[in-house]
């Protein structure tokens, strides 16, 4: 953190580039419990529902893309199941920060060969208007892969984080989610 100068520069001819002043600040994490760790794996800090007969986000351990634990959202129980199983936080997006980024690791997961049963993380309202589709999938996955968005638009507004998983009863799906990370 502090203070810092970039001098010395020259552009491809050789003629000097102005000095830049900046100051650097400690990047302060907004996201409460994104890696879904802590003595047990938890969900602490986020909210969860569930539709129809699907699962309740659960903590998991052994699924993780970094550290040991995730959450799952999606099918729980190796049965299909029909319904929609939806994790989130709000988070306060500071007016001050110049820059705001969101990003998340999902690993989605599906026994149909079909593109169905829609993972997506949505930044949204806290009212429920979606904002920003930071992802949607329908695949099956063996690794994790990470999804970005810009949240600088949003400075001073609390916005909803928003991972969801929806079954239509005819195949097992879901996702796991990890690092979960507001910057």
């Amino acid at each position: 953190t502090g203070d810092y100068t970039i001098s010395g520069g020259a552009d491809s001819s050789g003629n000097p580039l102005a000095a830049f002043d900046g100051q650097l600040r400690p990047g302060v994490e907004l996201i409460t419990n994104g890696g879904f760790e802590g003595p047990l794996c938890s969900l602490a800090g986020w909210s969860s529902s569930a539709t129809g007969s699907a699962s309740l986000p659960a903590p998991v351990s052994g699924m993780a893309g970094t550290g040991n634990c995730s959450a799952l959202v999606g099918n729980g129980t190796a049965l299909p199941e029909v319904g929609s199983s939806s994790l989130w936080q709000n988070v306060l997006v500071p007016a001050a920060y110049s820059t705001v980024g969101l990003s998340v690791g999902y690993r989605p997961f599906s026994d149909s060969p079909l593109p169905e049963d829609p993972k997506t993380c949505l930044v949204q309202t806290t009212g429920g208007a979606t904002l920003v589709a930071v992802f949607t999938s329908t695949a099956d996955a063996s690794v994790y892969t990470t999804a970005t968005a810009d949240l600088t638009p949003y400075r001073g507004s609390t916005v909803r984080i928003l991972c969801r998983s929806t079954q239509n009863g005819t195949h097992v799906s879901g996702m796991y989610v990890d690092d979960v990370s507001i910057r």
